[in-house]
């Protein structure tokens, strides 16, 4: 690796000049720096582009990991300092060029312009490293990058933030953007929060390929007016995002994207909606995960932090009236779930629970139909008319009829929807179901008896077959 002295005369007078270089000389300069760091003739990351346009880029490799390596012009990045203040993890430029390395398929993605620099985790979009100057890459950054190093496994090594961090991030972020627009609108908490919840179960849904017909364009469609609000076109964010939204609503029927005039109110203004846009565009992938949001609710009170943390704890009760459900009374199978008590993680604990008897229950029912008329499509068509319905759509049943869930406040209301939405989602895409529309999570979401304790055996319980 070359000397401290030898990379910051190199950093300086690649500011000096660049105005002036042409990209061959650009290239010598990036080639230059990565020479210093132990890479001898990296190839260029895309020998086909044009020569003469985009800044240079590199591929590097080694230890069985790969990094895009990228050297832009000075000016183009923001500080990292400025980053970390508002809790992103992007400037706007570097988004552009980590959503462009995904075509080269590397594990890694390095930017700078040679005075500030950024270390990216592809598989999450996690920023690893960041230095504001040359000097600082040299403490923090250059140690990773080391041709040598990163043969021996130095990046994979590099510490990741935990969960809780990246929780208090988007809280944070959250929080923020809800004051910032109660602030500007004289809307309500309630009105703003409702808001900042849409934007995270829309980043979940269109991360992850649960809607098929439509998914893609709605994923243009929300990428295009966040493009839009980092290029400082404003014009019509506010009303494409509501639009986007009222879409969700219509064809999925997703509850939490209902009509709202109040939240709609917020998004007249052009200017908040392309903030907002702007800066949710510049979160990481790895933010929006189940774990890490769910966690970001660990504030406030102290009841409020046991219920994120809180372990689901087995119920002998509640497994024993699971083991008596059969197909004769799987439709009146149902879980109440008391948030007060057990916590946030019951909900797609008991849910998961459900949903796993209407499966094997499924199994032998289509067992036996198969036994009665192997090949006699008649029969066949008259047994499947008895298939009860907990086997038509096993999650929506089970999230509209298996599951109540108890609330007892307007924040568990908040935070449990929010995470059944998530949990659905998930459960969609893992397990590659059709997904036809949501489920009426209103269903399941009831206020909690005064006075209320949970019976394990409820008597309705009896009353469907199960005692």
């Amino acid at each position: 690796m070359g000397t401290s002295k030898e990379l910051e005369q190199l950093c300086a007078s690649w500011r000096d000049q660049l105005a002036e270089a042409t990209r061959t000389g650009q290239t010598k300069y990036a080639r230059r720096f990565l020479a210093l760091l132990g890479w001898t003739k990296p190839p260029l990351l895309n020998p086909d582009e044009d020569p003469v346009s985009g800044p240079p880029a590199f591929r590097l490799e080694a230890g069985g990991r790969s990094v895009a390596a990228y050297f832009v012009p000075p000016g183009l990045l923001d500080p990292p300092a400025a980053v970390f203040e508002k809790g992103l993890d992007f400037c706007a430029a570097t988004r552009a060029f980590v959503d462009g390395a995904y075509c080269h398929n590397v594990h890694y993605v390095f930017i700078t312009d040679m005075f500030r620099f950024y270390l990216y985790d592809m598989r999450t979009e996690e920023l690893l490293l960041s230095a504001n100057a040359p000097d600082e890459f040299q403490r923090e950054l250059g140690p990773a990058l080391n041709h040598a190093d990163a043969a021996q496994g130095s990046l994979d090594e590099l510490r990741r933030q935990p969960r809780s961090y990246l929780a208090r991030q988007l809280r944070e972020w959250s929080q923020r953007w809800a004051k910032t627009l109660a602030d500007a609108t004289n809307q309500s908490a309630e009105t703003t929060t409702l808001l900042v919840d849409r934007m995270v179960v829309l980043r979940f849904l269109l991360d992850r390929g649960v809607i098929k017909r439509g998914g893609r364009r709605l994923r243009e469609r929300l990428g295009q007016l966040c493009q839009r609000a980092l290029t400082k076109n404003e014009d019509g964010c506010g009303k494409g995002l509501a639009s986007l939204c009222h879409d969700i609503y219509f064809d999925w029927k997703a509850e939490i994207f209902a009509p709202a005039p109040d939240v709609d109110q917020c998004l007249e203004r052009n200017d908040l909606a392309a903030g907002l846009l702007a800066e949710f565009s510049l979160l990481s992938r790895g933010k929006f995960i189940q774990p890490v949001i769910l966690e970001s609710f660990n504030f406030g009170p102290a009841d409020e932090k046991a219920r994120v943390r809180t372990i689901p704890e087995d119920d002998e009760d509640r497994r024993r009236m699971l083991q008596k459900t059969t197909a004769d009374n799987v439709d009146a199978l149902r879980i109440e779930v008391d948030l007060m008590d057990e916590g946030y993680r019951s909900v797609g604990h008991w849910f998961d629970a459900v949903v796993a008897v209407y499966e094997e229950i499924e199994r032998d029912f289509d067992a036996q139909a198969a036994e009665k008329s192997p090949d006699d499509l008649f029969a066949w068509s008259e047994i499947d008319a008895q298939r009860p319905k907990a086997l038509q759509d096993r999650f929506r049943y089970a999230a509209e009829t298996g599951l109540v869930v108890y609330y007892a406040t307007a924040r568990q209301y908040r935070t449990a929807r929010l995470m059944m939405y998530l949990h659905l989602i998930e459960r969609y895409d893992r397990n590659r179901a059709l997904f036809k529309r949501f489920p009426r999570l209103e269903a399941s979401l009831t206020p909690r008896p005064k006075n209320y304790e949970r019976n394990r055996n409820h008597p309705s319980e009896h009353d469907a077959g199960f005692g």
